[in-house]
């Protein structure tokens, strides 16, 4: 494929360019460019202002810049609980969710089946703290969604 895109985190910035030019870059990795400016090129290629990403979120505009602001936020990724409210902002105007949560860190989603894996290599105790931990994502990511939850169940059924 070439080299990791900053935004796209997976696929070449050839590939994003010619495939989705508004989310595209020229950076190779997230050393290159910080996490501030990746996450302004997505919200600005789905033309969404700050002031209006603020709202989608429930908070201030001033909260929000804070973490396109380079000289507020300094850490190299995202927390992922931010990541996942700003892909909820974004995904509606066309801004893929993996490009989101690239800035978390996360490039690639695991298979069940490697996830499987790798918590079978966990000690007993530390595997069961994080199957507690995503238990508990998924009881807060369904009470902070419950109408997109519910559509998402009637769907599979």
């Amino acid at each position: 494929m070439g080299a990791m895109c900053a935004i796209c985190a997976h696929y070449s910035s050839a590939y994003c360019a010619q495939t989705r030019p508004a989310f595209s870059c020229d950076a190779t990795s997230m050393s290159d460019q910080q996490v501030t400016y990746a996450l302004r090129a997505l919200r600005e290629g789905a033309k969404v202002g700050v002031r209006e990403m603020a709202r989608r979120l429930g908070i201030s505009p001033n909260s929000y810049t804070h973490y396109e602001n380079p000289n507020r936020f300094k850490d190299p990724y995202l927390p992922m609980h931010w990541a996942e409210r700003f892909a909820d902002a974004l995904e509606p105007d066309g801004v893929p969710r993996d490009a989101v949560l690239a800035l978390a860190g996360v490039s690639d989603v695991p298979s069940e089946e490697s996830l499987d894996a790798r918590l079978s290599k966990l000690p007993a105790d530390r595997r069961q703290r994080v199957l507690q931990y995503l238990a508990d994502q998924e009881a807060l990511h369904e009470r902070e969604n419950p109408a997109r939850d519910a559509d998402t169940k009637e769907a599979g059924q």
